[in-house]
């Protein structure tokens, strides 16, 4: 990266295409969800270079945003992830079970419709809008040397919070670690710098999508616990859990060869 990066003007790019991305189907809610955590990321990035109540509120209408999306987003992804395990082999799930769950998480979905959907996300972009005149965004910038440190101090957080992760993978645990990775790689991406090391980007990927998987079907498992008696739903939630166990294995794994290192190993001298 030779040139400064422009960060109020990612910033001002991702918050043009949350008013740009209409509809209100699940893919939309999916894509203002990426917008609004990219903007973290990138705030998180320049902290240093915002007053700190400058920061904090602005982190904070957009973690409120995201907050709102929440109920939404999480409909689509039972749908998703239930989709996922059925179609997983030697799972001995059947397709009645799959049929059952499928209808009770459709039944859910749709208690307030797309109607419902279609104007809070308009009252989102209304909210957004009345609030960002007020973000200190113009002409924020980081040099080369600024952005290494705060790549630098986001891969010591995901390692603090891998560390704490493996001493006790909890779910909530497991959740903590997944955000540090993705504002990481969130970050790594924005940076476009051709020196960085692109099989650590990579690995790092694959290693948040593995722990948005856990995250997913913890979820289901959770939502479906909640179902009266002990029929399709609760063998689904007893598949998700299973799953989970081995997933969380295979990431803690990961998690070893990617934080068990000082990040002067992947990022070059500031």
């Amino acid at each position: 990266m030779s040139r400064d990066l422009a960060v109020g003007d990612m910033i001002g790019h991702e918050i043009d295409a949350m008013f740009t991305t209409q509809g209100a189907s699940g893919e939309t809610v999916h894509q203002l969800r990426v917008a609004i955590k990219t903007i973290r990321a990138l705030l998180r990035l320049a902290r240093p270079k915002l007053t700190r109540r400058d920061y904090r509120n602005a982190d904070r209408v957009f973690r409120d945003l995201a907050g709102r999306l929440r109920n939404d987003r999480e409909a689509d992804v039972r749908l998703e992830t239930l989709d996922d395990l059925a179609q997983r082999k030697g799972t001995g799930l059947s397709p009645d079970d799959v049929a059952e769950t499928r209808r009770s998480l459709l039944a859910a979905a749709a208690q307030d419709g797309d109607e419902g959907r279609q104007q809070r996300l308009a009252r989102l972009r209304n909210d957004l809008n009345a609030q960002r005149a007020h973000m200190p965004l113009r002409n924020l910038s980081l040099n080369r040397n600024e952005v290494i440190k705060g790549l630098r101090r986001a891969y010591r957080r995901s390692r603090r919070a891998y560390r704490t992760a493996l001493a006790q993978p909890s779910g909530r645990n497991l959740h903590a670690w997944r955000k540090t990775c993705k504002a990481l790689i969130y970050q790594l991406a924005a940076t476009r710098d051709e020196t960085a090391a692109k099989t650590f980007a990579a690995d790092l990927a694959a290693l948040g999508h593995r722990l948005g998987r856990i995250h997913d079907l913890s979820r289901l498992a959770r939502h479906l616990r909640a179902e009266p008696g002990v029929g399709a739903a609760a063998r689904v939630a007893s598949l998700a859990r299973r799953f989970v166990k081995k997933q969380t294995k295979k990431a803690l794994a990961a998690g070893k060869a990617l934080f068990a290192r000082r990040a002067r190993v992947w990022l070059p001298a500031s």
